[in-house]
Order: structure tokens, then sequence, then C-alpha cells
């Protein structure tokens, strides 16, 4: 048994690395690291007390050490060998030397250095903090730049790469130095992420072999002229950006795909005619923003424009080729001498007239330029306005809006300075948030509750504590009535019909919501966030319920509320459901009308503390009836002899309880309401 444990142990020995001691000759430290080979790399000197290096400001690496009686040749500089020796200036390495370690000269003194051709490979952030480095020279056979090589190099101006075999130049490579020109090797095939950020280059010309430019590679880099090579593929996000200096281009090679978000933002193009060859599969978000171009041709193939492309030049015209499939929001918006958009007739997704861009159907509205001037008609059959749609228009000063038109997107009209009038028509269901903010509309008006035709909305937030919604009200606009911390209760009148996404939420205090028997739709997150929440009613009436609409309210520190919901059936709803309530225990109970408490529990028990029957609306007394002994219940509120249930009594929501209530209920025991 003995013989068998102590083969294992010399096995297991066997198989593992013994770590050679360090060498230490003319005060320089060495690991053997092929005792077969001969081979030894220099290793790190700072590993104890002593400072090594402080007596040396010139450090001559041999090609051979003697140790033991043999020969070992120098191959290797080995990771952080030269780390923080502030005191050496200058390094000779011999031609034995293959390969630089991670951090070799992180943070050193070093001033000059020549790697020779026998080097093939330098480890990542080799260089990284070498402030006093002027000029380095690079073997000819290293295939890449590895990740921060010479990041953070702040007196480093010459580099000479032109004739190495580089074929990758990784991220950060030269990010924060010095160099104001560099001339990119033949071979070159890939310039990563951040690899000449916020370096002093004026020029640039990137090899024929090229075909990817990394996100952020040259950002803010006061480049003025960018040559491109004949294979770029993909030029990343950021890759350009900030270069305010950037005013040529060659035009771009038939080979480019992508463009991506924001790579060439607030480069100055005034002069520049700018085509996008039809190779180009994507533009992304805010590519050529703020660029001050004037000229822009879009060839036959292009595919997605992506949101806020062009958005911020001087641009006059666009044409759309028909290879276009999607445009995103805001796509050439803050153009103020843009005038005309025409789509390509062929084109299967879009189409235009007048000038104004419209989808295929041309029921929906998506950008109107920012140079159209004075009074504007909307064309019938136009159902959708689009977001952004009218976005810094700043000539436009009226917008008649047609019949039938359904729904306006958010922050349709942001920014039309001038804009004045808008005619809004009856048949108006969602009314987009900060759809009239910055505009003259919005300066003439007070703060508070407002209206455009049947849509109540709050210009510029603020104003009362209360609002009373005046008769005729069909729509309450987004986000209109958020974070109001004064505002407790919420009473709309008979008549509203749509309560668009987050029109109330947010409001600290509000406790009571009391909703018409007209209301159909309920959007995305209306009463999203009122914490104190007590009560609210849902009416048989609505159809459509949006995502989170009630999440996050009521249950303030583990206070009861109700919901009283008078459909038969769950109200539809998208999205995470009209149920949800809170991340915690949810503290609601759900009334519901009679005989349907099991479907509720099926469709969404687990939300809820509880699920209860209830009456009608006016069943004051709880027996499932209308009838003389929930008047008498009323009279005898309004005359104190009992308290009661003010939420259920007030039917109105006016926080009253008077003849209103009694005539409310005695109507609709006569069928008549």
């Amino acid at each position: 048994m003995r013989s068998v444990v102590l083969f294992c142990v010399i096995l297991v020995a066997s198989l593992c690395p013994i770590q050679s001691a360090t060498i230490s000759i003319d005060a320089l430290n060495y690991r053997i690291t092929d005792a077969d080979r001969q081979e030894v790399e220099l290793t790190y000197q700072l590993g104890n007390d002593t400072l090594n290096y402080a007596q040396f400001s010139h450090v001559e690496i041999p090609s051979t050490i003697n140790y033991d009686g043999k020969d070992y040749k120098v191959v290797a500089i080995g990771d952080s060998a030269f780390r923080l020796a502030w005191s050496v200036k200058t390094v000779s390495i011999p031609t034995t030397v293959t390969a630089i370690g991670k951090q070799a000269f992180y943070d050193s003194g070093i001033v000059d250095i020549t790697l020779p051709n026998s080097v093939t490979t330098i480890g990542e952030y080799a260089f990284t903090y070498c402030v006093y480095l002027e000029h380095c020279k690079i073997s000819d056979n290293v295939q890449e730049l590895k990740r921060g090589t010479f990041s953070a190099t702040y007196s480093l101006t010459e580099v000479s790469l032109s004739t190495s075999v580089i074929k990758t130049i990784g991220s950060g490579a030269f990010y924060e130095s010095a160099i104001s020109q560099i001339e990119l090797p033949e071979g070159l095939v890939t310039i990563e992420d951040g690899a000449f950020a916020e370096t002093l280059l004026r020029s640039i010309v990137i090899p024929d072999k090229v075909t990817y430019i990394g996100y952020g590679a040259f950002d803010y880099v006061p480049l003025d002229t960018v040559i491109f090579g004949a294979s770029v593929e993909v030029i990343d996000a950021f890759a350009f950006s900030e270069c305010y200096y950037l005013s040529y281009m060659n035009e771009f090679p038939h080979t480019l795909k992508y463009i991506g978000f924001g790579a060439f933002q607030v480069a100055d193009f005034e002069n520049l005619h700018l085509t996008i060859p039809g190779s180009v599969i994507c533009i992304g978000e805010y590519a050529f923003g703020s660029t001050n171009l004037a000229a822009l041709n879009l060839e036959q193939g292009v595919d997605s424009i992506m949101e806020g492309a062009f958005e911020g030049n001087n641009l006059q015209q666009v044409e759309i080729p028909s290879s276009a499939t999607y445009i995103g929001y805001g796509a050439f918006a803050n153009n103020p001498q843009l005038t005309s958009i025409l789509v390509d007739t062929e084109n299967g997704h879009y189409a235009s007239s007048d000038g104004i861009m419209y989808n295929k159907k041309k029921d929906t509205l998506l950008f109107c330029p920012g140079g159209k001037a004075g009074e504007l008609v909307v064309p019938d059959g136009v159902l959708t306005i689009s977001d952004l749609a009218f976005q810094s228009c700043a000539k436009l000063t009226t917008v008649t809006l047609p019949e039938g038109l359904i729904s306006v997107g958010d922050a349709a009209f942001y920014e039309c300075a001038q804009l004045d009038s808008v005619y809004v028509p009856q048949s108006i269901q969602s009314w987009g948030a900060n759809t009239m903010s910055y505009t003259k509309w919005s300066n003439n008006h007070g703060r508070g509750l407002q209206y455009l035709g049947p849509v109540a909305l709050n210009n510029n937030w603020g104003g009362d504590a209360e609002f009373v919604f005046r008769e005729g009200t069909t729509c309450i606009a987004a986000q209109s009535f958020c974070m109001n911390e004064n505002l407790r209760h919420i009473q709309l009148p008979k008549g509203v019909k749509y309560i668009c996404h987050n029109a109330f939420c947010n409001n600290d205090n509000l406790t009571t919501v009391r909703l018409p028997e007209t209301i159909e739709r309920i959007d995305y997150g209306a009463f999203q966030s009122n914490r104190r929440l007590k009560n609210i009613n849902i009416p048989a009436s609505v159809d459509s319920v949006g995502s989170q609409c009630f999440y996050l309210s009521g249950g303030f520190q583990g206070t009861k509320w109700r919901m009283f919901c008078y459909r038969q059936t769950p109200p539809p709803h998208r999205g995470w459901g009209w149920c949800v309530q809170n991340d915690w225990q949810s503290t609601c109970t759900l009334y519901v009308p009679q005989g349907c408490v099991e479907v509720y529990k099926a469709h969404c028990g687990a939300s809820f503390a509880d699920i209860r029957e209830t009456g009608p609306l006016g069943d004051l007394n709880g027996d499932f009836l209308l009838d003389i002994a929930d008047v008498n219940a009323v009279i005898n509120m309004m005359l104190g002899k009992v308290e009661g249930d003010v939420f259920l009594s007030d039917l109105n929501g006016d926080q009253v309880i008077d003849i209103v209530e009694v005539n409310t209920i005695i109507n609709k025991m006569l069928g008549k309401d």
C-alpha cells in the first residue's frame, strides 16, 4: 500500500512545474524559462526592499548569461521587469530577445527605446505611463500592438510602424499619447477600440487592408483629414467623435457596411459633400449629428438610418432611396434649412408629399422638414403624427390637424419656436408627452391646466394642486400631471375616454382617483408610483390597460388600499398586467362584480391581498342592489346621521356628498344612467 502512495506522490510531483529560483548577475535578475534550451528572461527587480535599478540610468541587457557553468540565452523581458524603474532612461535590448512582457516598462523613466527585429511579441500595457518616453522604434516582426501598449505616454511624439507586419492595433494602444503623426503599416487589418483616442494626430491615412475601425478609435483627436482605404467595412460607435476640426474625408469605400452611433458627431463637414455608399446597411444613431453637413447623397442600397443620424446640420434637401427600410425618429431633425424630403416612389416603406415624409400608406406623418414655414395643413387620411414629427420646425406658425386623426406622439411639436396655434380634432385619442414644450403656444399660456381642443394638458407642469377638468374633455395628455406633491384627488368628468401614458404618475400625496364610466383606455404607467393611493375605480367601460399602469402605487409603509373594478372580466392589458402592484407584498384589496371573484383570482390573484365581491356603483349597503335603501344611505350621510364610505358614496368624485349623489342613484335605478 505504501509503495502505491509513494508512486502517486512522485507522479504528481513530476507533473507540477518547478518554479526556478531567481538568478542575480550584475544587479539584474533572471529566471530560467526553458532549461533544455538554456533560455532565461529578465525578471522583476523590485521584489525586495532595495531598488536594484536606483544605480542605473542606462541598462544594457546581455544576450547571454553564464550560470552554474552553462551559457543561457536571454530571450525575453518578463512581466513588470522594469515597472516603476524611474531612474532608468535608456535600455539596450539584444537581438536574442523575442518577447516583451506585460507592463514590462510600466511607469518607468525610459526616454528612448528601440525594439530589435527579433521581438515578435509585446505584452499589454508594456509602456503605459512611461511619461518621459519620446521615441520608440518597433520591431518589424511584431504582428500585434496589444491593449494599452503606449497608453498615457504623454511625451511620445514619434513611433515607427511603417515597415512592421502589424495586423492589429489593440484597444487604447496609443490612448493619450502625444503622437501628432504616424504612418500605419500596409498590412494593418484592425484598429481596435480607443486605439488612438485623445492623441494629437492631425491627419490619418487608413491602409487599404483595414476592415474594422473600433469604438472611439480616434475619439477626441484634432484630426483635420482622414483618408479611408479600400476595404473598410465597419466604422464603429464614436470612432471619430468630437474630432472638432475634421473637415475633409475622401469618399467612403463601397465595402463599408456599418457606421456606428455618433461615429462622426460634431465634426465640421460644412464644405463636404457626403456620399453614403449603397453598401451601407446601417447608419447609427447620431452618426453625423451636429457636423454642419450641407450636402448629402444616400446611394441606392442604403438600408437603415437610425434615430438622429443626421440631426443638427445644414441640409437643404434629402432624397431617400427605394432601398431604405428603416428611418428612425428625428433622423433629420434640427436642420433649419431643410425644406424637402423626397422619397423614391419605388420605396416599399415610405412616401413623401409636399416635401413631408410619411409611411407608405400615408396614414402616419413621420417627419416635417425643419425649414417649413408659416401655415401647414396636414392632409386628410393621416391617423398618426409620429414622435418628434415637427421637432424644431422653428418657422411654423399654425398647424391644422385633420378630422379622423387618432394619435399625436411624444415631443411632436417640441421646440417649434413660432408655433402659436394647433387645431386638434375631436377624433383625437392619444396625445404625447412634451408635445408643445418650447413653442410660442407654451410661452403664451400660463402654467397649469390648458387645452388643445378636447385634449387636457399641463403646460410646463406645475400649476394648481387640484385640476378641475371641463366638460368636453376626451383625452388626458401623456405625463401632464406628474410629480405634483400637492395633488390629492383626481376627478375626471364624463366624456373622458383616454388617459395617455404616465399621465398621473409620481404624485406622492395622491390618495383618491375617480374615473368616469366613459373611460375606454388607460395607457402604460398612467397611475404609476402614486405611493399613498388609497382608492381607485376602474369602470366597466375600460377595454384596454397599459403595462405597469399601477406599478409601485399604494401600500406606502404597509397601508391598505382598495381598487374597485366593475368589469365582469379582468381588463385586457399589454405587457406587465394592470394588476401588478408592487415589488413587495401587495396590500391592495380588489373589489369585483358579484360572481366574478374566481375569474379574477385565476387571472391575477397573486397580485392582491384579497379579492372580494362588490355591488354596482351606488350600492352603499352592500346588498348588490340599487334601491331606496341606497338613497336613504346617502341622505343620512348628507344629514350627518352616519359617516358611511365616502369614496363609494361620492359618485361624481367632487369630495362632497349632496343631492347629486341622490339623483345619480335614482337615475341608475330607473335605467336612465
